[in-house]
């Protein structure tokens, strides 16, 4: 009897392996057919892209019973920066640690005597998307601390992760970023939560459960979601039936991965979690692709109290202070509305680019802001006419005449029929285009060709966007309590050196 249970069982596993194998080979042979099939499931759930394209995702990712995915331990990537510049092309390498984070190795022993530790919680605009390591907004910000607190230790944690929301974010602190004991944690979320489609929510995803047996559950299914039968039963069920019941609860036709109520719970129980915790906490907005996410995350900060720094008002005030003052050295006008024309008539609009550099026509193409039914693709003119305002100035005009029901243009600018800002696959950057409101008309600012100033493209800074996040995060931190103390009472770099960690 025994002889037959093993001979049962050896055969079972030898057709389980080859059923594994045949399941690998079929798969690898639809490989281009399914990373156009999770492309397009996307585009109506995004968690469930992200976790079908995880072998190809720009960041090295991996699946987590926990917290749907994190940074793959140990992942190591270089990749051109996507959209790439016209005659431009720049690359960013990621390098994550034993642990997942993008620190490089470091010990982060519980015990911190003598060191101000920071812990950075956010999605890919934390995580430093597109930029080196060292050019993220945690490693600038540990720079700066040091420079500007010479013989004081600071240690900060880039705990960001690419895609994540703010219950991803809140299910991090819960199990395993508070057990850091940092002395304040810094986090900002937003886009991922209202930005892309979900038919199922984050909340429904992740739940809060701590029960052993549905945590053995969750590190069961994650186990087998690594194999090729599990990939290909994923592939060949049919997709879900309707809404989930917390997408049911959001309007119709607009399920998001995170409600706006779900926002304002999720800041909520962030913030109590960091005051059981002792640490003080600084919400950031991150949210450069402005989704309605805010309307959830401020009343939430103020409701708590909670220190706030919002990056995209900072980032727009610092763009058109740049952008007026490009203008009034070429000696054009500033960006500013026109007269506005009849109820109903077209409105007029003015897109003005620096391209001295570039040979060959100018031209810019577009449409409107998600309508796409009105599309464009005009000339620019350096010549004085079309609304150009001196000629052979290397600033060229591209006069459009836009329907009354059109808000914004989305838009980028081609020099010789090449495009600024070039999307590179296998997974094409989408936000590689400027965003114009346009009001009953406007002059649009003087842009620069190939340049989004602070950003490398619309959702993430560049490293230079990156250190004005880091120079903004430093000052607020000036201000906390937790921050005060330690630099009354921390010991002298040397001798906190020297005591045990």
């Amino acid at each position: 009897m025994l002889i037959q249970c093993a001979a049962a069982a050896v055969i079972t596993a030898l057709l389980l392996a080859g059923a594994e194998w045949a399941a690998g080979r079929y798969l690898q042979r639809r490989r281009d057919a399914i990373l156009a099939a999770n492309l397009e499931l996307a585009r109506t759930d995004f968690v469930a892209g992200v976790l079908a394209w995880m072998d190809i995702n720009p960041v090295p990712l991996a699946e987590d019973p926990e917290l749907l995915w994190r940074n793959r331990p140990g992942g190591e990537k270089t990749q051109p920066v996507n959209p790439e510049a016209l005659d431009r092309p720049r690359s960013w390498t990621v390098k994550n640690d034993a642990r997942g984070y993008r620190d490089g190795p470091r010990v982060l022993a519980a015990d911190h005597t003598g060191v101000y530790r920071v812990l950075c919680v956010g999605d890919s605009i934390t995580f430093g998307f597109n930029v080196d390591a060292a050019d993220s907004y945690p490693r600038q910000l540990e720079a700066l601390l040091a420079t500007r607190h010479p013989g004081r230790r600071f240690e900060v944690i880039n705990a960001g992760v690419a895609g994540w929301s703010w219950v991803q974010g809140r299910r991090y602190l819960e199990i395993e970023g508070l057990a850091l004991r940092p002395d304040v944690v810094v986090i900002g979320h937003g886009t991922n939560d209202q930005f892309f489609p979900a038919t199922v929510t984050d909340n429904e995803r992740i739940g809060r459960s701590d029960g052993r047996l549905r945590r053995a559950f969750r590190k069961l299914a994650s186990a087998l979601a690594h194999t090729n039968l599990y990939r290909l039963a994923a592939l060949l069920t049919p997709p879900r039936n309707g809404p989930s019941a917390g997408c049911a609860a959001q309007p119709p036709g607009a399920c998001r991965r995170v409600a706006l109520p779900e926002i304002g719970d999720a800041v909520a129980d962030v913030s109590a979690l960091a005051r059981a915790a002792g640490a003080d906490l600084l919400v950031l907005n991150t949210d450069f692709m402005e989704t309605p996410a805010i309307e959830g995350l401020r009343p939430a900060v103020a409701a708590s109290k909670l220190p706030f720094v919002d990056l995209v008002a900072r980032f727009h005030a610092q763009r058109t202070e740049a952008e007026t003052r490009r203008a009034r050295e070429l000696g054009l006008a500033p960006a500013s509305p026109l007269d506005a024309p009849a109820p109903g008539a077209p409105r007029r609009v003015l897109l003005r680019v620096v391209a001295r550099q570039h040979r060959g026509p100018v031209s810019v193409q577009g449409s409107g802001y998600f309508q796409d039914a009105f599309r464009f693709d005009v000339p620019a003119y350096d010549d004085g006419t079309h609304g150009d305002e001196k000629a052979g100035d290397g600033v060229f005009t591209a006069a459009l005449e836009v329907p009354a029901d059109i808000h914004a243009l989305e838009y980028k600018y081609f020099a010789d029929g090449r495009p600024e800002l070039a999307s590179l696959p296998p997974l094409p950057s989408t936000q590689g285009v400027r965003l114009l409101p346009v009001g009953d008309g406007v002059r649009g600012p003087v842009e620069l060709f190939g340049e989004l100033e602070w950003m490398a493209e619309r959702t993430h800074p560049n490293a230079e966007g990156q250190a004005v996040v880091a120079a903004a995060v430093a000052d607020e931190l000036a201000t906390l309590p937790s921050f005060r103390r330690f630099l009354d009472g921390a010991p002298p770099q040397d001798e906190a050196r020297a005591q045990p960690r």
